[in-house]
């Protein structure tokens, strides 16, 4: 009792406080909200009560309270809130207006250049004409570069299982290509060493293009300044039909060993060459924490929904599910049948306001998962 509590991004922090003997409470606890499970925090934090907090761009900050013997303290500390362990992914359903946006004029993202590397877990559900995974480029997809499925040709557009890595001068000449599986998880990665674009599915180098980049203005051309990277899809655009998980950028040219190495693990900030890792982890809210310490953080734009992970690697098959996670499990298999009973007998998917008139507890599952941002 006698806490400070915060709701940051999907959290919920409990600092200080004091014990039922009222004794002062030397650690900090978070609650996930997207899982309603418990974390004991030891991260050099110091019992105090009566303190101020503030969060900004995923930290939270801590100012002022008790020391253990009474004392004021002078010390100022900081709770990183995009480590926590999660399986939450973007679940996206072509539409042009739902995207993740990150602000890419300024920044580490400014300095991208002629070596770089992008990733994403994705699972697609179809595969429309066009559809972006990520991208950072003008409208027409000539400028910039990005990861996105397009055919070869109008005759081929409609269900090509394909995905493209692009760059200047456009999307349509310089890009390397291979084929996923809808309905399955893929790693899709492309790297450029200004000399030779490629394109890993899974590790595996699928296809390579030698392009040689060394003029300022072909530099520049290729990472758009002008633009956001936009994840999902390109503003009003070529939206993906699917899941979207593990985004990353780096400012250099990614081995197949490293890709391979990595593409498993969820980075550490500050590793190496790594400028943007977004996890998708938050729960709720509109803003996606960059966990790559890089504080390129994005927003989410029209009700994106999160949902738990269905990415067999994210999960230890032998692992026993928590009492939380059990409860979790549960609810969603509570929603899923209400929903299949709901379409049995109204030939229909529930829209948000039968979601609201359900049962009081079928609506709080409902809002909780991000059902109620359907339209």
């Amino acid at each position: 009792h006698s806490a400070v509590v915060v709701e940051p991004t999907g959290f919920m922090l409990v600092v200080g406080g004091l014990d039922e003997t009222g004794a002062l409470v030397d650690s900090a606890l978070v609650l996930n909200l997207f899982s309603l499970s418990w974390t004991k925090l030891a991260q050099g934090m110091v019992p105090r009560h009566s303190i101020l907090c503030a969060c900004v761009t995923g930290e939270l900050f801590t100012l002022g309270g008790l020391d253990p013997k009474g004392v004021p303290s002078d010390q100022l500390l900081s709770v990183d809130l995009s480590t926590f362990d999660q399986k939450g992914c973007l679940d996206l359903n072509a539409d042009p207006t739902r995207y993740v946006a990150i602000k890419g004029q300024g920044g580490t993202l400014g300095t991208l250049r002629e070596q770089f590397t992008i990733e994403a877990w994705v699972l697609a559900r179809s595969f429309p004409p066009y559809a972006t995974i990520l991208s950072k480029s003008d409208n027409g997809w000539k400028t910039g570069f990005g990861l996105a499925k397009y055919g070869a040709g109008k005759g081929d557009l409609e269900e090509v299982p394909q995905v493209n890595f692009w760059v200047t001068p456009g999307y349509a000449t310089t890009k390397v290509q291979a084929q996923i599986e809808p309905g399955m998880w893929h790693h899709i990665a492309g790297t450029f060493d200004g000399v030779t674009m490629r394109i890993l599915v899974n590790g595996t180098v699928h296809d390579q293009l030698e392009h040689k980049v060394d003029k300022e203005e072909e530099i520049e051309a290729i990472h758009y300044p002008k633009a956001d990277l936009c994840i999902g899809a390109h503003p009003n655009k070529a939206a993906w039909d699917g899941m979207i998980d593990e985004v990353r950028v780096w400012n250099c040219h990614r081995t197949d060993v490293q890709i391979r190495e990595s593409m498993h693990e969820t980075l550490k900030p500050m590793t190496p060459g790594l400028i943007g890792q977004w996890t998708f982890n938050e729960g709720a809210g509109d803003f996606c924490v960059d966990s790559s310490g890089m504080r390129n953080h994005g927003t989410i734009e029209n009700g994106v929904v999160r949902i738990p992970s269905t990415r067999s690697d994210k999960h230890d098959p032998n692992r026993k599910l928590t009492a939380a996670e059990k409860r979790i499990e549960d609810a969603i298999e509570a929603l899923n049948q209400w929903k299949t009973k709901f379409e049995k007998e109204h030939h229909r998917k529930p829209t948000k306001s039968d979601y609201i008139l359900a049962p009081n507890d079928i609506t709080r599952l409902a809002r909780q998962i991000g059902e109620l941002d359907v339209h």
